[in-house]
């Protein structure tokens, strides 16, 4: 089962329990200088810091940021307000990329910070808004083995802050992943990797999904698209019947294609077209 990931939220602890929080809850912490130009200690090979290894790197160096060591499978989204007001990238990316509420923090220079976690075998690149793949103006990308700063962090120009306490961190639409590069990581993932969301939905209903899911994961070479197309429709018209969580049935179809190898041979962009055509057409049926 997949682990869902978490984040410490918390406005009234001291900064050594934040830091302890984040450690149980199995994040890398960096104690990192208040001027960012570098770490107090050395961390991109080293191991992640125990509970009392954090708080006696916190103790010793008291003017140090929270900084969290990102893991392969999240990134964070660095909205910056010094291009375009920030409440204007705030609205653009959520509209553009149909971005779900998750953690947001508030940094020092009026900036955002939003969280998400990414499907198996999407890995973010480190980015700035200027990079030619990426090239999203006023918003860095973060991710494997890139660096963000937490509350209660504090520098000369302020402190950081949680804007959104929302401690799961959503999985990042496909919209926004598909601008990833996909790293394949040995073997296609197997249909048990990945749960169907049926958690809030009916035994009829869920087992209608699990055997729609299952079929696309073991479809074979030169059946693959056409599987996805028919999920997708036959899953569209249940959700108006029953009312399932669309983007959750989406998301779920989309790492059937994962396993099947249809993402990694076609591009995840078209995988999401066909879900998209196939929902459409499935929910023709009852306009």
């Amino acid at each position: 089962m997949t682990k869902v990931l978490q984040v410490p939220i918390s406005t009234n602890q001291s900064r050594i329990a934040n830091v302890v929080a984040w450690v149980r809850f199995g994040w890398r912490v960096v104690a990192f200088k208040p001027d960012r130009t570098r770490a107090y200690t050395k961390y991109a090979n080293a191991p992640s810091l125990t509970v009392d290894q954090a708080k006696t790197t916190f103790e010793k160096y008291p003017d140090a940021l929270i900084a969290i060591h990102l893991p392969s499978n999240v990134c964070v989204l660095d909205l910056d307000p010094r291009e375009e007001d920030i409440n204007t990238i705030h609205t653009r990316l959520r509209q553009k990329y149909n971005l779900p509420d998750g953690p947001e923090i508030m940094t020092p220079s009026g900036g955002r910070h939003l969280w998400f976690a990414l499907p198996k075998n999407v890995v973010a690149k480190n980015w700035t808004s200027k990079n030619q793949v990426w090239n999203e103006p006023g918003v860095d990308l973060r991710g494997y083995r890139g660096l963000a700063i937490v509350p209660p962090s504090v520098r000369a120009s302020g402190s950081y802050s949680w804007a959104n306490q929302c401690t799961k961190l959503p999985l990042a639409p496909a919209e926004l992943y598909q601008r990833f590069v996909v790293k394949q990581q040995g073997a296609s993932p197997q249909p048990s990797s990945f749960n169907a969301p049926c958690q809030e939905i009916g035994p009829y209903a869920a087992a209608a999904l699990k055997a729609e899911l299952k079929g696309v994961a073991n479809a074979s070479k030169g059946s693959r698209n056409e599987s996805l197309f028919i999920s997708a429709v036959r899953l569209s018209r249940l959700n108006a019947k029953r009312q399932l969580p669309e983007s959750s049935i989406k998301q779920a179809l989309l790492l059937a294609a994962e396993a099947n190898g249809l993402c990694r041979d076609d591009g995840i962009a078209a995988c999401v077209a066909t879900i998209q055509s196939g929902w459409k057409n499935g929910q023709r049926t009852f306009s």
